[in-house]
């Protein structure tokens, strides 16, 4: 394997060596390998198929998934920690780790599969319709600064169980087992992604903070988090409502205030105080307008900042339960989420998160948690310090790739699979230069 694989792929996944016994770590590699290398369905028979130099059978690579014992959680804190350490300052952003938590749905038919049942489709795409049958998934992500755009880094995934066809449950304090709801799932990414970086805030753990779409800025996801100190940036609904913190001033009628005034939230870009500053949005500088303020949300137990924004249409609100981010870091923290919108979409199209067959719970979850931990490796292979030392120069420089897109990571890969099998029996001393032009067009055709 290792005439076919750049020795940057080997020195990244080195961390990983503990979670796996001598016999079952050859998989963990060749499994991060063939799922960038294989084009098209990535279902474990093209994966074996691809992986030629590996001497082993389908049915020993199936059993990786189902049967044989390594540690999941162990490949993801080595993976982590390689981030952590390679990446360095572009993962502190605004003084803490962020991490992005995002929901996707994928088609399964059947109900052999655990998990299986009709999912409401909030996509808005016509051709799915309004339901989607298949799984529900929970998905987070680092994110990192890259230049003016942020990058994600998926770790961690959990299957939503549903109610119709239940497959994880949550024990009781009164010992009895219930079915795992979608708050569950999410806590449960949000604080498995806090363990493999050192625990909670609340524990001692290093800063971290959560940014997530309008559906989670819900009470009970927000006072689950901040139980265990970890702050959430969210959208709010545009008729969303809140309350000073203090009361008015009493005007000496009726009974004297007690609670604070009652606002539409958007109705405080007409009461001020309006703010207008330039911002980092979506890979360019935009200035807005907007007004700040601490207000108590129904049922949340702490207050929140609220910003409004000026929208085209209709204002933008915007709430952090981190009372010391300044509206201009809330703005673009939120900004950043969309990094994992994009990971979403390149885990589906390149790296086959949604093709697994398994018909056990721990195969399907070990399985796309290879296609995350993946993801992360030839991502950080990409980067612009790391693709020269391995990508050919003339992969590297195709200006109809994107620098960052899994497409010229797939080019470069199998391009040098290629050329390490055409050329294999050639003499150690033999002037391979002179063919190079020959075989040219065979690569380009190949890659």
């Amino acid at each position: 394997m290792e005439a076919f694989v750049p020795a940057l792929f080997f020195s990244f996944i080195a961390g990983c060596r503990p979670a796996f016994s001598k016999p079952t770590w050859p998989y963990f590699q060749v499994f991060l390998w063939a799922l960038l290398f294989v084009q098209g369905r990535k279902c474990v028979t093209r994966l074996s198929r691809a992986c030629f130099f590996l001497d082993r059978s389908l049915s020993s690579m199936e059993r990786f998934l189902e049967t044989y014992q390594w540690d999941l959680l162990g490949a993801v804190q080595g993976v982590a920690r390689q981030l952590v350490q390679r990446l360095g300052p572009a993962l502190q952003i605004e003084g803490g780790f962020l991490v992005a938590l995002d929901s996707l749905l994928v088609a399964k038919e059947g109900e052999a599969m655990p998990g299986v049942q009709n999912w409401h489709d909030s996509s808005g795409n016509a051709d799915r319709g309004e339901h989607l049958h298949g799984h529900h998934w929970m998905l987070g992500a680092l994110l990192s600064r890259c230049g003016e755009r942020f990058l994600a880094w998926p770790l961690v995934a959990r299957l939503v169980s549903g109610q119709k066809n239940p497959c994880t449950w949550i024990g009781t304090p009164a010992g009895e087992l219930r079915p795992a709801t979608i708050w569950d799932a999410a806590f449960a990414v949000v604080f498995s992604l806090a363990a493999v970086l050192g625990g909670a805030p609340a524990a001692g753990g290093p800063t971290l903070r959560v940014v997530a779409d309008a559906f989670f800025s819900k009470a009970v996801f927000i006072n689950g988090l901040r139980e265990r100190g970890i702050p959430l940036i969210s959208r709010l609904r545009h008729d969303a409502v809140g309350r000073d913190s203090e009361p008015p001033p009493y005007k000496g009628k009726g009974r004297r205030p007690t609670l604070g005034r009652k606002w539409k939230l958007r109705d405080l870009l007409t009461v001020g105080p309006v703010e207008e500053f330039t911002v980092l949005r979506y890979r360019k500088q935009s200035t807005v307008r907007c007004v700040v303020r601490d207000v108590w949300l129904q049922e949340v137990t702490e207050k929140v900042r609220v910003v409004v924004i000026e929208g085209i249409k209709e204002p933008v609100l915007l709430m952090c339960t981190d009372l010391t981010l300044s509206a201009r870091a809330i703005i673009e923290i939120y900004a950043a989420r969309f990094a994992i919108e994009e990971i979403i979409r390149d885990l589906k199209q390149h790296l086959g998160l949604a093709d697994y067959q398994a018909r056990t719970y721990q195969a399907i979850l070990r399985f796309v948690h290879l296609c995350c931990l993946s993801c992360c490796v030839w991502r950080w292979m990409l980067l612009p310090e790391q693709a020269p030392t391995w990508l050919p120069a003339d992969v590297a420089a195709d200006p109809e790739i994107a620098p960052l897109s899994f497409q010229r990571a797939q080019r470069g890969l199998r391009r040098r699979v290629l050329e390490r099998l055409l050329f294999r029996d050639s003499a150690s001393a033999a002037e391979t230069q002179k063919s190079e032009p020959d075989w040219e067009a065979v690569f380009r055709i190949a890659t």
